[in-house]
């Protein structure tokens, strides 16, 4: 339990309330030791940063709305296949950190004799 808890509050203090860009992706990436892994190389994670920036202005805009009635911002127009690419790209970082954090766990488990159950 105590090992749970240790890690959970590692992950947060690693990602705070959630991961709002590319040098937050970094942080986490390096603390798993994937720096060298090339899909999460520094520009590979850079390259997301427009993503984050998007989600921030909605999120930002969103705020500004009164949730009892209609907002002060206008409607703002969204190239919809540039959104639906920032958020296909966006999932793509999702199995480069995924697959090799799950094989170095399974080690670690494996040379300290852990069953995989």
């Amino acid at each position: 339990m105590f090992f749970r808890s240790l890690i959970e509050w590692y992950v947060e203090d690693l990602s705070g309330p959630s991961i709002q860009g590319a040098e937050e992706l970094a942080r986490c990436r390096n603390a798993l030791g994937l720096k060298k892994d090339a899909a999460l190389a520094d520009d590979v994670l850079e390259a997301h940063q427009p993503f984050f920036n998007a989600r921030r202005k909605v999120v930002h805009e969103l705020d500004s709305v009164d949730a009892a009635g209609k907002g002060t911002r206008g409607r703002r127009h969204r190239d919809i296949a540039a959104v639906g690419e920032q958020c296909g790209g966006a999932l793509q970082p999702l199995t480069a950190f995924i697959a090799p954090t799950a094989r170095t766990v399974r080690t670690v488990r494996k040379s300290l004799g852990w069953s995989n159950s």
